[in-house]
């Protein structure tokens, strides 16, 4: 066979879209058996070692069948048609394989733990070892039909697996961003296997022609400068060091991809962002060394320098990641709104912060080649073992990573591992180099080594508050604080919340934060899941809608513990069984030190079973049937979550349930375009013959419910249960106060969500529609196009769900219920206006909304904080009459409310009315006598009218509820100022300092106190100090000019 130029051009552009094809393999792949085998980390880890483990025995074994063989092209090409036509079968087969983990599993209890990991690994490797290991035989075949110079065989392995890499490159970034998004899962197995059977077809005709002799002899010694595996020990040392040096390449991509995505955030874009910058270094890295590796005499040298190289520019990026976290800001802030643009420089900024270390990833593996294959006549095999002792140091690099030692040291340290492999790696190779003289080995290496010690020992820990700051969605928020402000954004980020949790398992990043509201945030890789106010009506909702619904529910299941605020609603009902399935141990660390008080101890409840573990596989592999199945993923836009809205997910959820069971989804509409949520609908409604929409938040949260029964709403039911005295609490702080509250938030049954969606395609497993469609949309605001496409249809088909029995509540229900679904339409509307800052409109629409249903609790409350916002605004403005006016109607509106009267009482203090002040404030303490605001207010009040005995006994009541209180302290100091206890006001002064440094008014004061009773000294020091902090405060110049001039007579 003539061996020509184009021969050879033909091979590699053949071999570069072999490439290209695994590429897109491996994503299917891997989305394929996830949906079987899950995505926890035991899941991923076994998928990633059994791809490796085939592609070193492919490799080993096709490279000493390749020795053998005159012609291994031919091989080559029935290789890659044998993928072709595997990869057709696969999906058939990991379908297959169901059964045999369904056999093993044990509902994820530590019994079956180790026998489920097996089971995975077991199942992974049975379904993946033949393509991968034909994939690994590829590499040494090729090798072997290209070598013709013992000289020049750097030249080739460099080519080969760049332009191979290269054709990965491609493949990772046209299957994350094009093709799966546009032709979905089993389109791109076609077209890859379809590339596949023209390489195969292509190869083989070119094996065909006359065969020439594949391998011409060398004239030249095997044992030239670069053969420094003659002996069997030097072979196996470098097999070792290719086996570590192929451990750390994984440790870095799994510890650098779990650092990017706390920056560039969790979507499906940002991992395949990652996966090109990565791959494409690499590529250029082994396609560069290409053209050096020959030219060089002792590449035990070069080996050792690069290696050294990489452990330091390892080193060198770990401090980026945190500084990154700060210097995205306003990336993301003024890039946010244009996807492409904000794509495209993700995928540069990647490229650029990867590109050293990828380089000198890429260079190693045809350098190593280079050394260790002694002979033509073993180019196959030696290639073939250096591809192994890769595969399988990077399989054990996945393994330890993932599942030990992020787990016991966390991702920087982890990280710090791995630099410490490759300069281990680096500087025992130069102790090997023979070029190298022994003056120059005893010191370069001992300083080379000090460095690295120095370095591993002042590397300072990460600022945790930073890295978990979420730059990619809190972005804007952050770069909006900054303006008009002296701080920068590392001040602005930390004054935001204080960190009070944070762990990093083998699933994710999980930190908890406490705001100066003292709200609660349960983050995962930066982005709140739950927060203890925001979110805690809508999770509660997630149970007691469906509870309500159902006539009796006994076994329940939950998918995603979150703040744990589901599971505590769900176990106000009588049940019997609770299965809670979370995939990270971090988040049940996290909800049961901090969230125990937000949802009620619902973790010690007896009745509940935690299962750590996916959701999907669970209700794939279990055999457990429940009465009522609530789904909570997270945010649609975060890879994997749209596994859980697809209609094979709910098909599954459908066959978990018992005859009469009820499936509750949490729909996510913030950041989700219109057809994404149309298509979830039309899903879930193609599964559930009975189905029904319902409103927890206007435009932002709905629950999806189904049935495989037809579903009534059975008033009386529904009636009898809200009128338990144990619930009633419960329910009425969510909303639910009464019945027609509940039937209020119904948006449409089967009828109006099969019209709603029509058009639609439904969200399946293999278009992933949400997963590439969701990310897009972050950064826009898409709650006004659901609340006015879901207005359209609120309570259209109300009749075709409701069931009342009574003609009592069917003429209550006949009045009441037009003009509560209209209320609601209001409400929607008021809500969409509010968001788009339209507050005149939105005040309107929502008192509209409340003189059509005042007895609903949402539309009460939502009308009543308006309007205390309104006032808030007047006060602001100096508007103290206009407030009192706003705040009278507010009162109105909630009687029971204690800001009502609280905020009146101050509009009445601050307009001079301290009589009516103080009778607010009372009432107040009448609603909640425990208030520290308005013990501390009416005893403002009481000191403005001069009663100096009550105002004392009010502020001391302030300080008993709260210790910490400044202004009680500080009013304190004044009364007993104006009651002539000039040391009981110096100690309370010094109380109000303690608690708040900055407090100019307090310095002054106590300024004033010293000077009274004498202290010049003192009183000049707080007169100073009071200055510094506030250099506008009236008298305090004067009167430091006063004691400063007693001083200078004194002295």
């Amino acid at each position: 066979m003539a061996k020509n130029n184009k021969t050879w051009l033909v091979i590699l552009t053949l071999f570069f879209f072999s490439g290209f094809c695994s590429l897109l393999y491996e994503i299917t792949w891997i989305r394929l058996i996830g949906l079987t085998l899950g995505n926890s980390a035991e899941a991923v880890a076994a998928t990633l070692v059994a791809v490796m483990v085939g592609m070193a025995v492919g490799g080993y074994i096709g490279g000493k069948v390749a020795d053998g063989l005159s012609n291994p092209l031919r091989l080559y090409g029935l290789a890659e048609g044998l993928v072709g036509l595997y990869a057709l079968a696969l999906p058939a087969l990991i379908r297959l394989s169901r059964p045999l983990l369904a056999y093993f599993y044990r509902d994820g209890q530590a019994a079956g733990h180790l026998i489920m990991i097996l089971a995975r690994f077991a199942v992974c490797l049975a379904v993946l070892f033949i393509p991968t290991a034909l994939f690994g035989a590829m590499f040494p075949l090729l090798g072997r039909f290209f070598a013709r110079q013992l000289g020049q065989l750097g030249s080739l392995v460099g080519r080969l697996y760049g332009l191979n890499l290269l054709g990965a490159t491609l493949g990772s970034l046209l299957s994350g961003l094009w093709l799966i998004p546009n032709l979905g899962l089993s389109k791109s197995i076609y077209l890859a296997a379809g590339i596949e059977f023209l390489i195969c077809g292509w190869v083989l005709a070119i094996s065909s022609e006359k065969p020439e002799e594949s391998v011409a002899k060398e004239a030249e010694a095997a044992a030239s400068p670069a053969a420094w595996a003659a002996s069997s020990r030097h072979a196996k040392l470098i097999l070792l060091a290719m086996a570590l040096s192929g451990a750390s390449a994984l440790i870095y991509e799994i510890t650098w991809t779990r650092a990017i995505v706390m920056i560039v955030g969790s979507t499906t874009y940002a991992f395949s962002l990652m996966l090109t910058a990565t791959l494409a270094g690499l590529a250029i890295g082994s396609l560069c060394a290409s053209r050096l590796i020959d030219q060089r005499g002792d590449l035990v040298l070069i080996f050792g320098l690069l290696e050294v190289a990489l452990g330091g520019v390892a080193l060198s990026l770990i401090p980026c990641f945190e500084k990154l976290a700060l210097a995205t800001i306003p990336i993301f802030n003024l890039f946010g709104g244009s996807f492409a643009a904000l794509q495209t420089i993700e995928l540069i900024g990647l490229f650029f912060l990867m590109l050293f270390p990828s380089l000198l990833l890429g260079a190693i593996f045809p350098l190593m080649s280079k050394m260790y294959v002694r002979s033509l006549d073993h180019v196959g095999g030696g290639l073939g073992s250096m591809l192994m002792a890769n595969s399988l140091g990077a399989a054990a690099g996945a393994l330890a990573c993932g599942l030990v030692l992020i787990l016991a040291i966390g991702i920087q340290k982890t990280m710090l591992v791995a630099s410490g492999v490759n300069l281990f790696l680096g500087l025992s190779a130069l102790v090997f180099s023979p070029s190298l003289s022994r003056v120059k080995k005893s010191v370069a290496i001992p300083l080379a080594f000090g460095c690295s010690l120095i370095f591993f020992a002042t590397q300072p820990e990460w600022n945790k508050a930073l890295v978990s700051a979420g730059p990619y969605i809190y972005g804007r928020v952050y770069a909006s604080l900054s303006r008009g402000v002296s701080q920068n954004f590392k001040e602005i980020v930390q004054s935001q919340a204080d960190l009070l949790f944070y762990q990093e398992d083998a699933q994710t990043t999980v930190s908890v934060k406490k705001d100066k509201f003292k709200q609660l945030f349960l983050q995962q890789n930066g982005k709140t899941d739950s927060a203890s106010r925001e979110d805690e009506c809508t999770q509660r909702l997630l149970a007691h809608i469906p509870m309500l619904l159902h006539a009796n529910p006994q076994r329940v299941m939950v998918l995603g513990l979150g703040s744990g605020t589901t599971l505590g609603a769900a176990e106000k009902y009588p049940i019997k069984q609770l299965d809670c399935l979370e995939i990270s141990p971090a988040v049940l660390r996290a909800c049961s030190r901090f969230f125990a008080e937000v949802n009620g101890h619902s973790l010690d409840d007896p009745r509940l079973r935690i299962i750590i573990g996916d959701g999907r596989q669970h209700l794939t592999l279990t055999d457990q049937k429940y009465d009522l199945i609530i789904s909570q993923p997270s945010s649609p836009w975060i890879a994997g979550m749209s596994d859980l809205l697809t209609r094979e997910f709910f098909k599954l959820c459908r066959e978990r349930l018992t005859d009469f069971g009820l499936c509750c989804i949490w729909l996510q509409t913030c950041n989700l375009d219109l057809a994404s949520s149309k298509s979830v609908v039309k899903a879930f409604g193609q599964i559930f013959p009975s189905i029904s929409v319902w409103e927890a938040r206007p435009g932002i949260d709905y629950l999806l419910i189904g049935s495989s029964h037809e579903l009534k709403l059975d008033y009386q039911l529904i009636e009898q249960k809200m009128a338990d005295e144990s619930l009633r609490p419960e329910l009425k702080a969510v909303g639910l106060g009464r019945p027609a509250d509940l039937v209020a938030r119904f948006v449409m049954s089967t009828e109006g969500a099969a019209r709603y969606s029509q058009g639609a395609f439904a969200h399946t497993d293999d278009n992933l529609r949400l997963e590439f469609q969701a990310p897009k949309f972050l950064y826009q605001e898409t709650v006004s196009a659901h609340l006015e496409a879901l207005n359209a249809w609120r309570g259209s088909d109300i009749a075709s769900i409701l069931s009342v029995s009574s003609a009592e509540a069917a003429s209550l229900i006949k009045d009441s219920l037009p003009k509560a679904f209209e209320a609601q339409k209001h409400y929607a509307l008021a809500e969409m206006y509010l968001l788009r800052n339209m507050q005149e409109e939105g005040a309107r629409e929502l008192k509209e909304a409340y003189l059509l249903d005042p007895e609903d609790t949402r539309i009460k409350e939502r009308y009543y904080r308006l309007l205390l916002s309104a006032a808030s605004n007047c006060s602001f403005k100096g508007m103290h009459e206009m407030a009192a006016q706003i705040l009278q109607s507010a009162i109105k509106v909630k009687p029971d409310g204690f800001e009502g009267y609280l905020n009146l009482g101050l509009a009445y203090f601050h307009s001079g009315q301290i009589q009516a002040a103080i009778q607010q404030f009372r009432q107040v303490l009448l609603i909640q006598p425990d208030n520290d605001q308005a013990h501390l207010n009416l005893g403002a009040c009481y000191l403005r009218a001069g009663y100096i005995e009550e105002a004392i006994q009010e502020n001391l009541a302030a300080l008993k509820i709260k210790p910490d209180l400044a202004n009680a302290h500080f009013n304190l100091g004044i009364a007993y100022m104006r009651s002539n206890r000039v040391a009981q006001a110096i100690a309370e002064y010094q109380e109000a300092i303690k608690y708040q440094p900055d407090y100019a008014e307090a310095h002054f004061n106590l300024g004033i106190a010293y000077q009274t009773s004498g202290a010049w000294d003192q009183a000049a020091r707080e007169y100073q100090e009071a200055l510094r902090l506030r250099p506008d405060l009236p008298n305090v110049r004067q009167l430091l000019d006063q004691v400063q001039a007693i001083l200078k007579q004194g002295s």
